[in-house]
């Protein structure tokens, strides 16, 4: 893993791509996202529209690389937090996932 990651927390769906597109075509192959940092550059489950990860997602395919050389990580909420309800920890952690990577397009 690498030391050093890509954020892409408070940028809009614009300014993710152009972002993530320079930092990749300069050698970072580290992008640290999550399903709550939102389209308009604000960050919580009050998104209106969607998550930066699809222009993350875009930017990846869009440079090139193969999956296996960038490295991303992304965050899924604890139980109790974020839409995560305590009664259904563990589906709601697998919903969310897979919501991450349906938004990234990556498995």
């Amino acid at each position: 893993m690498p030391a050093v990651a890509a954020g892409t927390w408070k940028y809009n769906l614009t300014q993710v791509n152009t972002e993530i597109t320079n930092a990749i075509s300069v050698g970072w192959n580290h992008v640290d996202t999550a399903h709550d940092y939102c389209e308009d550059g604000s960050s919580g489950l009050s998104c209106k529209g969607s998550s930066v990860q699809v222009a993350v997602g875009e930017a990846i395919r869009g440079s090139k690389l193969e999956r296996k050389q960038v490295f991303i990580t992304t965050k899924v909420p604890g139980c109790g937090l974020q839409g995560v309800r305590y009664e259904h920890c563990a589906a709601d952690t697998k919903t969310i996932h897979q919501k991450n990577l349906d938004e990234l397009q990556v498995d």
